[in-house]
């Protein structure tokens, strides 16, 4: 299966760019997949770092917490970061 761009989507992404239109992706796909359509698309340029974040709320005596890897680690195994707020 392969989920190919329209032929027009970079041009139009690079359009509302440069007007200083903020785009935004939402999907219901796998997270890798939405990385690599946006990639594709140059919603997220060449070279940048893709992070996920995940952001807990305290619970009982578990303070609330904030994590994030790179995504692009993952082949070679999460690099996960916890800061405690």
């Amino acid at each position: 299966m392969e989920n190919r761009l329209k032929k027009e989507s970079k041009s139009v992404l690079k359009e509302l760019h440069e007007a200083c239109i903020r785009t935004v992706m939402i999907t219901g796909d796998n997270l890798q997949t939405a990385i690599t359509v946006a990639k594709n698309s140059e919603m997220i340029p060449g070279g940048s770092q893709v992070i996920l974040v995940e952001a807990n709320e305290p619970e009982d005596f578990v303070p609330a917490s904030v994590t994030w890897q790179l995504v692009e680690n993952q082949e070679n195994g999460p690099e996960k970061n916890v800061s405690k707020c």
